[in-house]
């Protein structure tokens, strides 16, 4: 059986413990607080599997920024929104979550591989119909890991950020993360989307603070999404590259 699938946690300590651990990487610009009302609609959308409850939590974030943008609303995650969007975005993966419920091992025999869902999720977050970037990390062990790249990629690209950068960005994450913790390196390029003056190589993964996405009304001349927009014919890579946000790789050798 693929890992994607039953990679699964009952609900249980543990369980809540990765949901907590989760829920502190919020790209809103208000935080809404874990409560146990929301814990509790998150393990029976996703039935404790790590990919599912992954994706929930990064499409109902992509949801309420695309909202937020165009009514200016709140954004705030509440049980209400958590289970619209599982309802009209898990539609492939209805059957699989409601054989999880009532524990009919028969049917879930019979899936084994959630390749579409992947598909289909992250051409949502990304807004394309491009195939999925593959996962930048040669380390990457389990399917939680593997995944949670994956999402992080396709939110870069829900935000404008161009595909050569946000390959960049998550290569140079990866690189300053010694834990190889992929929580970490989101807390990473969070703070870089941020435009925050830190340094990629000297950043100690525990001391990350949490970011907030950063309203688009009073973006800081640090933030990615300026430098890009105000770069004209340039990519989005020759723009960040021109700012100096990103180093030339050809530096190295030339030293």
């Amino acid at each position: 059986m693929g890992s994607l699938i039953w990679d699964r946690f009952p609900r249980d300590a543990g369980w809540e413990h990765f949901a907590k651990r989760m829920w502190a990487y919020q790209w809103l610009n208000e935080e809404t607080p874990l409560t146990d009302e929301l814990m509790a609609v998150l393990y029976d959308e996703s039935q404790g599997v790590v990919d599912v409850l992954i994706k929930l939590y990064m499409l109902t974030q992509a949801h309420l920024m695309q909202v937020s943008e165009v009514r200016r609303q709140p954004e705030r995650i509440d049980a209400g929104l958590l289970r619209d969007v599982a309802r009209r975005e898990f539609r492939l993966i209805q059957p699989m979550i409601h054989a999880l419920r009532i524990n009919d091992r028969k049917a879930l025999a019979v899936y084994d591989d959630l390749q579409p869902f992947q598909f289909h999720v992250e051409k949502i977050l990304a807004g394309t119909t491009t195939p999925p970037v593959p996962s930048l990390s040669p380390v990457a062990e389990s399917g939680a890991n593997h995944s949670l790249e994956q999402q992080v990629l396709a939110a870069m690209a829900s935000l404008g950020i161009a595909t050569d950068v946000s390959a960049v960005l998550l290569q140079e994450a990866i690189a300053a993360t010694p834990s190889k913790d992929p929580f970490d390196i989101l807390a990473v390029i969070s703070a870089r989307l941020k435009g925050q003056k830190q340094d990629l190589n000297a950043q100690s993964p525990k001391t990350s603070r949490k970011i907030r996405k950063p309203k688009t009304d009073s973006m800081d001349e640090k933030d990615l999404r300026h430098i890009i927009k105000s770069a004209d014919s340039l990519t989005g890579y020759d723009a960040l590259l021109g700012a100096g946000i990103i180093k030339n790789p050809l530096s190295d050798c030339a030293a």
